[in-house]
């Protein structure tokens, strides 16, 4: 099933005053997800008025979940490194969860390893990154997820 904790919005200040956080965005009245664009440790740390280096460094590693123009929106970077893709099964508790997405964040945003959030259904998003804050709860079936990390 689909956990919702959608905040309502008019427009994007609205979101920013809600997380008290800038990036959120409003989309169809609700506000979206503020670490969509460029990641957590991006849209947290401090920067300055001219946008310094140290800060663009920590925009988030892009994963085989991000859709291709996110690469050229500056939501996400290719892994430097060349590394492949680490693909974290979440099973449905929310301990697991927590667990993949700061795994998440920490390989992506400080290693530069792409890294994917599996829930053993191609449909459903645990992605800490999805920009709608998807988190699909659902009876895993590890076949399935073996199978597509497989193929690529």
């Amino acid at each position: 099933s689909l956990v919702q904790a959608q905040i309502p919005c008019v427009s994007s200040l609205d979101c920013d005053v809600a997380l008290r956080l800038r990036g959120s965005e409003c989309l169809e009245g609700v506000c979206s997800n503020p670490f969509h664009h460029g990641g957590c440790l991006h849209a947290l740390l401090p920067r300055d008025d001219d946008d310094n280096h140290n800060h663009k460094n920590y925009i988030r590693t892009c994963h085989s979940g991000d859709p291709p123009e996110a690469l050229e929106r500056g939501d996400c970077r290719p892994s430097p490194l060349g590394y492949q893709e680490v693909r974290i099964l979440a099973l449905g508790w929310e301990s697991s969860f927590l667990g993949a997405w700061i795994l998440q964040i920490l390989l992506s945003e400080l290693l530069q390893v792409p890294v994917s959030i599996e829930t053993g259904d191609p449909s459903l998003s645990d992605d800490f990154y999805d920009a709608a804050s998807r988190l699909d709860y659902a009876w895993v079936d590890v076949q399935p997820a073996l199978q597509r990390a497989s193929d690529r």
